[in-house]
């Protein structure tokens, strides 16, 4: 790791500049940024982010572009497919092209301070060392260009290819029946603190009516590659805090990236004051931050604005597709992709009126065609500027009037008392079965007719509650005038919050640090009851070897445990989560017991109906088929108690009934357990087991392997609990997703806001910054999100001057 570091001190004299900046770095090597002007604070954004993040900025280009296989072979050939089929740089240019003129100077300031960290700087890190490349020159079409592949797969397109594969596997009223709409004792966010009142089914009847749409065919499709969002924010009112001024906090779920996803850092200019976290690549503070006046954080609102196309291509010309019964001509050409060791790959991009081919099939003759609002012409960009100016809550919120992508629950608050809320984003007007499954292209009954109005987008502005929340539950009620989405999480978390700050009186930010924190799991304390009232009852030792999957062979078994199990092991595991108090922290034995039974229990009862393929699709990274088995998860209490059948096989011992089904998913989950774990179950710890595993993307070559990865931790939580660290249990149980940043504002003193993020500020494997937050992260611990400018400069690790160039 030989690579230069970024200078710490001195003065640096670069062109672009109109006057001198000054960068101070704090003790955890976060960048605070005073200029004089705007053009000198988006320079010197640029500068910084590429002096700590150009293999970051790098990466993320590659990826939009559909390039990384030049850097790691195979690895990262589907991803690059997939990339250029969606054409990401094309609708970059559409944007560009439309935007206003200090958005454009934004850009291009923001570019240029970029390209002076390259120009001066031979090796800019040492992933370009080892890789013996050189970056190419940053462009204004490479900030829009990341920003879309940071996004673009945190859509809905997923969930309908995974129903689209479950409907070809079981049908349209099979799968209708096995994907329940989200429960009616849910909360909602919009009005805060409601319950969820719709007409309680538990199918999904407008899916098999969608069903109806399809051609006929049996071969499943492909699925695109794993997308991420989460989130949880909140904010109450002066009412109910010690400083008398809002209190707001957002903490945001994603896998946790190598380097992190947001950047934190500082601008400073005589216009605005604005600390946050930014992607590296792009300018502003788009997500998570606040200035002098207002504070904002946002979660995923799981609204749906991509939508499939079967498109019917003519047999004998596959570059023409039918509309309206009028043949068109899809435009079409050749990708080259490049692949480190092997052969080039040849793919053939096609695009129809309503966006690019994702998909050939599954169906003959056909494709799967993405309308996206994020690959349709947009000004969001345009919402940077105004949010850093915004003095109150509703001056942010009227700056979100151009947002497109991602649909987000934006909350906001100012020093004058105000908290607000507002689902920013350009979510189309169409056919409530767009939002089930892929739908014909060639009828022209499925076509997008406008969008939502702004001012119809679900919003509050300081409700009765005196405090907002959102967890990616559902929005609103089925009284909304306009089709969301068919896709809302479930609300085991919002559930959590709210019932922590509906008494909360005098909070300060260690309340909503220690809500942060918070591992109580919801969902648990439904189900571990109805777990407990199974008596269990001893198996014979075929009984047991019956419960191990296909890995797990009989002369494996033999060599692990030797013995079968024992009947006294099994109340034992009762008896430890009698004492439970449903909290999944890293310490705690019944937290392990609980999640392996789960788990074990969701096996038992999908693979019977889903078959292998689909089972480890809906249990690993498929983002369709993990939000299908969490929904229908959700239910199974209810199940239990009213002994719904749907998931169960009067056949089948195992699952013949729901108490046999309970047995048969502890007997497996001790039996995991026990091999992981050892034989001792007062050591079965949940922190053993549940950790983080940050992945560099180099970490795929030989030649890189593990040493540019951070360190590990053990982590409390699962994907139900309000400190998110969700897990795909096909895979194991390192944490997939989790808290990527944590904030903490009081409005009342804006000088002592707090954040945290799971690595560091620097993209240097070799920086003492690399990973320094990781303890203070996994210990539920902050570090001082600093702004007064006087408190910055007492503590400052380094100074470095940017100077005019003459």
């Amino acid at each position: 790791m030989s690579a230069p570091l970024p200078p710490a001190n001195g003065t640096l004299q670069l062109k672009g500049l109109h006057d001198s900046v000054t960068v101070m770095r704090d003790r955890w090597g976060i960048p605070h940024v005073h200029a004089h002007n705007t053009a000198d604070a988006f320079f010197a954004q640029g500068f910084v982010h590429a002096e700590d993040r150009m293999w970051h900025m790098e990466w993320d280009r590659r990826r939009a572009y559909g390039r990384t296989a030049e850097l790691i072979g195979q690895p990262g050939v589907e991803a690059d497919r997939l990339a250029r089929r969606m054409q990401i740089e094309r609708a970059a240019q559409a944007d560009w092209e439309i935007l206003n003129a200090e958005s454009r100077a934004m850009l291009e300031t923001y570019t240029a301070g970029v390209n002076a960290w390259l120009e001066r700087t031979p090796t800019p890190s040492v992933e370009f060392e080892t890789l013996g490349i050189r970056p190419d020159a940053w462009r204004v079409l490479d900030c829009l260009s990341v920003f879309k592949i940071r996004h673009v797969l945190m859509g809905l397109l997923h969930n309908k290819l995974w129903r689209l594969k479950v409907v070809l596997k079981l049908g349209g009223a099979r799968a209708a029946e096995l994907y329940p709409n989200y429960r009616a004792d849910m909360p909602l966010i919009i009005p805060p603190d409601t319950m969820y009142h719709g007409k309680g089914e538990l199918a999904a009847p407008l899916l098999e009516e969608a069903s109806r749409l399809l051609p006929g065919g049996t071969r499943l499709p492909a699925s695109p590659l794993p997308g991420a969002g989460g989130s949880n924010n909140w904010v109450l009112d002066g009412t109910r805090t010690r400083s008398g001024k809002p209190l707001l906090a957002g903490d945001p779920h994603r896998p946790i990236d190598v380097p992190n996803v947001y950047y934190q850092n500082h601008l400073r200019s005589d216009e605005w004051d604005v600390v946050g976290v930014s992607f590296p690549g792009v300018p502003g503070f788009s997500h998570l931050g606040h200035n002098d006046r207002v504070a904002w954080a946002i979660t995923h609102a799981g609204a749906d604005y991509q939508d499939l196309y079967i498109e019917r291509f003519d047999p004998h010309d596959a570059n023409r597709y039918e509309h309206r019964d009028v043949w068109l001509q899809a435009e079409t050409r050749e990708e080259r992709i490049q692949v480190k060791g092997s052969a080039d790959v040849v793919e053939t991009v096609r695009r129809t009126l309503h966006g690019p081919v994702i998909e050939d099939g599954p169906w003959q003759h056909h494709g799967l065609a993405l309308k996206f609002s994020g690959f349709e012409p947009g000004k969001q960009f345009e919402c940077f500027l105004p949010m850093m100016r915004a003095r109150t809550a509703e001056e942010l919120r009227e700056a979100q009037r151009e947002w497109v992508d991602p649909a987000q629950n934006l909350i906001m608050a100012d020093v004058d008392g105000n908290i607000g809320y507002h689902t920013r984003g350009r979510v189309p007007i169409r056919s409530a079965y767009n939002g089930w499954l892929p739908v014909p292209g060639w009828s022209g009954a499925h076509e997008w007719t406008g969008y939502i109005p702004f001012e119809q987008m679900p919003r509050a502005l300081n409700p009765d509650t005196h405090w907002i929340a959102s967890a990616n539950n559902k929005v609103v009620g089925d009284d909304y005038p306009y089709y969301l989405s068919s896709d809302p999480g479930m609300g085991y978390r919002y559930e959590r919050i709210a019932e922590l700050l509906r008494p909360m009186r005098d909070a300060t930010a260690d309340d909503s640090a220690a809500l942060q924190a918070d591992r109580l799991s919801v969902f648990a304390r439904e189900f571990v009851p109805l777990l407990l009232a199974v008596e269990p009852r001893a198996v014979s030792a075929s009984e047991a070897l019956a419960t191990l999957d296909v890995a797990a062979r009989a002369d494996v078994f033999e060599a692990l445990f030797g013995v079968e199990p024992r009947h006294g092991e099994l109340h034992e595991a009762l008896a430890i989560l009698r004492g439970w108090d449903y909290r999944l922290e890293p310490e705690s034995v019944p937290a392990a017991i609980y999640a392996a039974t789960r788990d074990a229990l969701m096996g038992l009862l999908i693979e019977p109906i889903f078959g292998p393929e689909l089972t480890h699709e809906m249990f690993s990274i498929g983002r369709g088929g993990s939000a299908h088995a969490a929904r229908l998860r959700s239910y199974i209490p209810g199940f239990i108690r009213e002994n719904d059948m749907r998931l169960l096989d009067p056949t089948d011992p195992e699952r013949a009934s729901w108490p046999a089904a309970l047995r048969t998913a502890l007997h497996r989950a001790l039996r995991t357990l026990r091999a992981l774990l050892g034989t001792d179950m007062r050591s079965w710890q949940w922190g053993r087991l549940h950790h983080t595993g940050p992945l560099h993307p180099l970490s795929v070559l030989p030649e890189v392997g593990p040493r540019f990865n951070p360190p590990s931790a053990s982590y409390g939580g699962d994907g139900d609990t309000v400190q998110a660290a969700g897990y795909f249990s096909a895979l194991g149980f390192t944490v997939a997703g989790t808290q990527c940043y944590r904030q903490i504002i009081d409005l009342g003193d804006l000088a002592h806001a707090r954040w945290v993020v799971p690595l560091g500020a620097s993209g240097h494997p070799s920086s003492p910054h690399y990973a320094d937050q990781l303890a203070p992260w996994s210990t539920n611990q902050h570090i001082p999100m600093l702004y007064d400018w006087k408190e910055i400069e007492q503590h400052a690790e380094s100074k470095l001057e940017l100077r005019v160039n003459p």
